[in-house]
């Protein structure tokens, strides 16, 4: 018997959260029962982070309707933070994106992905192409062009070697990157054309020759490599629409990191290619004690 207003506001509470509850199953058991109808029908809908969406998840996809052409695919590209959100509100099947976030989750499955270093692009003729070694420090005094979310894995060291600054941690956070771009190519057309310096994967950078005015720095990071997964909810299966689908994500991320390689490779070779063939430099050292 509810005796006041509390009483209602607090069984209206518990009405809803029930309520959620049982409308989530009957979608899940709706959704399973359409899962059964295979590979040839159905829908689709995945998540990439921005890196990933161009190097792996367009191939993927690409392969998926090539085989299957009937099937219907949704792609949403955003940030590692907001595919979480994503997922777990179950308006993704699954997403493709930063792995090291929901690690400790355990109500995200992640099947993890190859690791894929990143690299310092700059343009021709930069500052930070002239002395023969450059530190972390030394890049972070130009303009850092990346995704506008970096995963706190790598911005906190980016953050420890930023140079010295009265401007408070808090707005020094907000600075990296100084320049927010969520488009691979927007990143490379920003980068040849000015003094700032951007990061991505040798995938997304191509050889010598193939974007004009672009060079590798000398400086690799070995903490500065992007891992991605394939994320979904624990308690949701994929159809099999899914599994093909993560089958091939699988498929290209091996091969770009063999082609990754083979860029690298290319890069130490080429005359006066100052890039990845260079010694690996250690970590930004923590201030104060650790």
């Amino acid at each position: 018997r509810i005796r006041s207003d509390a009483d209602a506001r607090r069984a209206g509470r518990v009405f809803l959260e029930h309520a959620a509850g049982v409308i989530a199953r009957a979608d899940d058991m709706s959704r399973e029962m359409r899962l059964l109808r295979g590979l040839d029908v159905g829908e689709l809908t995945v998540g990439a982070g921005t890196s990933p969406s161009a190097m792996l998840v367009a191939s993927a996809v690409a392969r998926l309707v090539r085989a299957h052409p009937d099937v219907r695919v949704r792609v949403v590209t955003d940030n590692w933070a907001a595919l979480l959100g994503l997922v777990r509100r179950r308006e993704l099947d699954l997403a493709v994106a930063d792995a090291t976030t929901a690690r400790d989750d355990r109500d995200i499955h992640l099947e993890p992905l190859l690791r894929h270093q990143g690299y310092f692009v700059v343009r021709r003729g930069h500052p930070l192409l002239v002395p023969a070694r450059i530190a972390l420090s030394d890049v972070l005094r130009f303009p850092f062009v990346g995704v506008s979310r970096l995963p706190p894995r790598l911005l906190e060291p980016l953050l420890r070697a930023a140079p010295a600054s009265s401007v408070p941690a808090r707005q020094t956070a907000r600075s990296i990157p100084s320049v927010a771009c969520d488009s691979p190519s927007a990143i490379r057309t920003i980068v040849a054309g000015s003094d700032s310096v951007g990061l991505l994967p040798l995938s997304l950078i191509g050889v010598p020759g193939e974007v004009p005015g672009l060079e590798v720095l000398p400086l690799v990071e070995p903490w500065l490599y992007g891992e991605f997964a394939v994320i979904r909810l624990a308690s949701r299966s994929l159809s099999p629409l899914g599994d093909e689908f993560a089958r091939l994500v699988r498929e290209a991320d091996a091969e770009v990191r063999a082609d990754e390689e083979r860029l690298a490779g290319l890069l130490r070779a080429a005359p006066g290619v100052r890039g990845p063939g260079a010694r690996p430099t250690p970590g930004p050292r923590r201030r104060g004690p650790s």
